[in-house]
């Protein structure tokens, strides 16, 4: 008989908890025991107890891991249940356009929530006109955010103001070049009136004195223009600076045996055009002033076209004005802007008239056919035939919501639709082409005009 080796078999009490003989029977027909006996936890145990790594006494952290994770995600769900955040964030917003708002006054017994001052007077001897607006600050030192702009009667483009009030001390500065100041005004108000003092970068310092705008002192050679008229009774800001403005001839286009005559202003880029020979004198004396007014309005958003950050060269806003349709009765053109006056980002779009050279009624898209999101989605896609987007792709043109109030511009083979997407995504906005055969089966019966090809070059 061959003798057995005998070996040694050391045990430590870390190991084994206890053997009974329930858990030594289950060991001997290959059950499970509960996890005492080879160092792992219950758990362990049920899944590898039979691996050799659960022999060994496993760490600190694989024991209590788990636990910890557990309760640390516990304290977050807690801490997100007692800590309340606020469904509305209180922000500074400005807001700029070419009309600024009107003076606003609490309707109950209280301050001012918004003051605006339209003033005109000298910086020395050099004339300016400003605008000052007030808003409130809720602080017991009676200090308020100012703003404001003004402009020089010998350029005539808005120069952007921040700063503040204290009391009846308004302390503006006009800066340059992100946070470089170059000029400072300091001006103490008396009644509706303003004296004090201008100084710029190099310290020069000058008096500055403002009063009310007086619209009644004002010789405005434009206030036949409907628009100029309108600012006389809204806004004196912009209704003195239209009296300056001053139209240089340019150049002369020929449509056929009829010119086209083009116009810049002196002050600021915003070239537009009126209608000269080969009309006849009703179509000039009709047309023109409706051409004058879209000029003014041009010109006025160019010249307040400004920033805070750098002075404006009146080129902010680039015009481009093309004519895609004239015939006897009527005339269509588009005016496509691209700006940038301040703001998160540059920004385009194009606007497009239909006029009727007989009496100067402006058509809208509406006045011509009567089409609506869905037929005008159809007629374009029958050309573009557009894909459903593959990906969540953001200029998705088989959305009927960017064909419900769509851009159009008429030219003399048909007309363009332009699809309206948001500002965020405006580089998807593309004008689409439908011909005029297309869109004959829609035309309105009350439209006095039939709308087909132009044989001449435009």
């Amino acid at each position: 008989m061959q003798k057995l080796k005998k070996i040694n078999l050391n045990l430590e009490k870390d190991v084994i908890a206890f053997l009974n003989e329930d858990s030594m029977s289950e060991m001997k027909e290959g059950g499970w025991t509960s996890g005492c006996t080879d160092g792992c936890s219950p758990a362990q145990s049920w899944t590898n107890c039979t691996n050799a790594g659960c022999t060994n006494i496993p760490s600190w952290l694989l024991n209590w891991g788990i636990t910890i994770v557990s309760v640390f995600i516990l304290f977050i769900l807690i801490g997100a249940n007692i800590i309340k955040y606020p469904d509305v964030i209180s922000v500074p917003v400005k807001l700029t356009g070419r009309i600024p708002s009107l003076e606003v006054v609490a309707k109950t017994n209280g301050k001012s929530a918004h003051k605006e001052y339209k003033l005109q007077g000298m910086i020395g001897t050099i004339p300016i006109y400003m605008n000052i607006e007030d808003y409130p600050e809720d602080n017991s030192n009676n200090d308020r955010r100012a703003m404001g702009r003004y402009f020089y009667q010998s350029s005539l483009k808005d120069i952007v103001l921040w700063g503040n009030r204290q009391n009846n001390t308004y302390n503006l500065v006009v800066e340059s070049g992100f946070d470089k100041v170059t000029e400072t005004f300091t001006l103490t108000r008396k009644g509706n009136n303003f004296e004090g003092k201008w100084v710029n970068s190099k310290g020069k310092a000058l008096p500055v004195i403002l009063t009310p705008i007086d619209t009644d002192n004002i010789q405005n050679p434009y206030i036949g223009i409907s628009c100029v008229e309108k600012l006389r009774e809204k806004d004196s800001y912009d209704y003195v600076r239209s009296s300056f403005v001053k139209l240089k001839r340019d150049s002369v286009s020929q449509i056929e045996d009829k010119s086209i005559i083009w116009f810049s202003e002196e002050h600021c880029d915003a070239p537009f055009f009126r209608l000269g020979n080969g009309f006849n004198k009703n179509q000039v004396t009709t047309v023109n002033p409706l051409l004058d007014e879209i000029h003014f309005e041009n010109i006025l958003n160019q010249l307040s076209c400004s920033f805070n950050w750098d002075y404006s060269d009146g080129t902010g806003i680039e015009y481009t004005t093309t004519i895609g349709y004239q015939d006897n009765n009527l005339i269509g053109f588009k005016v496509f802007s691209a700006w940038f006056c301040g703001g998160a980002h540059p920004d385009f779009g194009g606007i497009g008239y239909l006029l009727d050279l007989n009496n100067g009624k402006s058509y809208d898209l509406k006045d011509i056919y009567n089409i609506d999101a869905t037929i005008i989605y159809d007629l374009v896609n029958e050309q573009e035939n557009f894909q459903n987007p593959i990906s969540d792709d953001y200029c998705d043109y088989t959305r009927l919501e960017c064909w419900q109030n769509p851009r159009w511009a008429i030219s003399k083979k048909g007309v363009y639709f332009t699809p309206d997407f948001g500002t965020v995504t405006r580089a998807c906005e593309e004008p689409f082409f439908v011909p005029f055969s297309k869109l004959r089966p829609y035309m309105k019966q009350d439209f006095p005009y039939n709308l087909s090809i132009i044989p001449y070059r435009l």
